[in-house]
C-alpha cells in the first residue's frame, strides 16, 4: 500500500502495475518448486516476485530481505535465483524490440529532444557472485572492477525504461 517503498523497492510506481506485470506470468507462479528446496516459508507467490525484484532493484544482501519478507536468508537466496530462472523462462519468448514509433512514444520528453533517434541504451553490468570453488571459475569470474567473483550481462534498455535485451551471462 506505500507507493513510495513500492516503487524504491520494485522500480514499479503502484500496484497495479506491479499486479500487470505479475499477471504476465501465468498460473505456474502456484506451482513453482524452489532450486534447491521446495520449503518456502509459506511466502505467498506474489510476495516472492516482489522479493526477487527487490535483488534485482537494489542488490540487497539476503539478510535484509529475509528479515523484510520474514524467511531465512537460505529461503531469500532461493527464492531468488528460482524466480530469476523462472522469469527469465517466462519471457523468453516475448519479443523485446519494440517499434521505433512505440519506444519514442514512450520516451521521456527531455530524452525525445535531445537524442530523438535513440532506441535503445546499452550497458555492461556486473552481478556479484559467491566465489567459486575451481580455480579456473575463480580467475575467469574475478571482476577487478568490483574486486569480487561476478557474472558480466549486456543489457539493452529503451529510453522509456522497458528492458529489450539482456545477454547471456558470462
Amino acid at each position: 500500500t506505500d507507493k513510495e517503498r513500492l516503487h524504491y523497492y520494485t522500480g514499479l510506481e503502484s500496484a497495479n502495475k506491479l499486479y500487470a506485470v505479475f499477471v504476465t506470468l501465468g498460473s505456474a507462479v502456484n506451482h513453482l518448486m524452489c532450486y534447491r528446496t521446495s520449503v518456502t516459508d509459506n511466502i505467498s507467490p506474489l510476495n516472492q516476485f516482489i522479493l526477487m525484484l527487490a535483488k534485482l532493484r537494489q542488490d540487497l544482501d539476503y539478510l535484509p530481505l529475509s528479515k523484510m519478507c520474514g524467511v531465512s536468508q537460505f529461503t531469500a537466496h532461493n527464492i531468488f535465483v528460482t524466480w530469476v530462472n523462472f522469469c527469465s523462462r517466462q519471457w523468453s519468448e516475448v519479443s523485446m524490440w519494440p517499434d521505433k514509433d512505440l519506444v519514442l512514444f514512450f520516451a521521456p520528453e527531455d530524452f525525445k529532444a535531445k537524442f530523438p533517434a535513440t532506441r535503445v541504451i546499452v550497458d555492461g553490468t556486473e552481478i556479484p557472485i559467491k566465489k567459486p570453488s575451481n580455480p579456473l571459475s575463480q580467475r575467469a569470474t574475478f571482476s577487478t572492477y568490483k574486486n569480487r567473483n561476478t557474472v558480466k550481462v549486456l543489457v539493452g534498455s529503451t529510453p522509456g525504461g522497458l528492458l529489450s535485451y539482456v545477454s547471456d551471462a558470462y
